[in-house]
């Protein structure tokens, strides 16, 4: 899903589409630490980077995104070389973001069945629940951001300059903010999760996330008796995004689609 409309929004073409997921994985393989996986991601990254270069090259739909980012340089407000980059910032991390959250949703109302047939008895909730599922499972777990100043959080002393891993996954499931922060539970008041960031660097896209996300729960909730888990889920190996390569799922239909029980 995604991968369609994504693109779509943007005025990517459908050349290069095949290779959007590697291009995405690896974008975020090489933003987390300088390992293995991070240095085997970097062709791939740069590949990425390099079609976008070409998209920005040819003519692109009036009124897509990636025109409106080529206006932008047009008129000074972007240098024409960040145009490959910000078309890459827009269009990566909407990718195994979304895939990763809404795997984990259908894995999570599979192994708690009562919080499926509790969100299906109210679609209403689409939302609420899939914020319950970015803060359980948050997709990406955590970013670094550089200090400005010194600072000292706890009886830890930051120097200025240093680089400090922000674990979003961590803060989601802080004991002091939440209740019982290991169960999932879709009426849990959680909007202030942090799953999509926060202040100035909070996710540009988290509005497209959540529509996809509802809509796609909300078409499921009518169509899906239950999900069934039929074999162990096999976890997706990045440095910074939590997933499942894997996923074994039995869907039982509705017996009554689009009628809401």
């Amino acid at each position: 899903l995604p991968t369609e409309w994504v693109p779509d929004l943007l005025g990517w073409p459908e050349q290069g589409r095949a290779d959007l997921l590697k291009w995405g994985a690896a974008n975020f393989d090489v933003l987390g630490p300088l390992n293995q996986r991070a240095i085997d991601a970097t062709e791939f990254a740069i590949e990425g980077v390099n079609f976008a270069a070409w998209v920005a090259s040819e003519s692109l739909p009036e009124g897509s995104m990636a025109a409106g980012i080529l206006e932008a340089a047009a008129s000074g407000v972007l240098r024409p070389e960040e145009c490959p980059i910000v078309l890459c910032d827009y269009l990566f991390p909407s990718l195994d973001t979304t895939v990763s959250g809404l795997g984990a949703a259908i894995w999570l109302f599979a192994t708690h069945p009562d919080q499926w047939d509790l969100f299906r008895s109210d679609p209403s909730r689409a939302r609420q629940a899939f914020d319950e599922v970015l803060r359980l499972e948050t997709p990406v777990t955590g970013f670094t951001r550089v200090a400005t100043r010194e600072a000292v959080i706890g009886d830890i002393e930051i120097p200025a300059g240093a680089r400090v891993l922000v674990s979003f996954a961590s803060a989601n499931r802080d004991e002091r903010k939440w209740d019982e922060p290991e169960r999932f539970d879709i009426n849990r008041a959680n909007a202030s999760h942090l799953a999509f960031g926060y202040g100035v660097h909070a996710c540009v896209g988290m509005g497209l996330a959540r529509l996809e996300a509802t809509e796609v729960l909300s078409a499921l909730a009518r169509r899906v008796e239950s999900f069934e888990l039929v074999g162990p889920p096999i976890r997706k190996l990045n440095n910074t995004i939590r997933a499942f390569s894997s996923l074994p799922i039995r869907i039982v239909a509705s017996s009554q689609p689009d009628v809401i029980v």
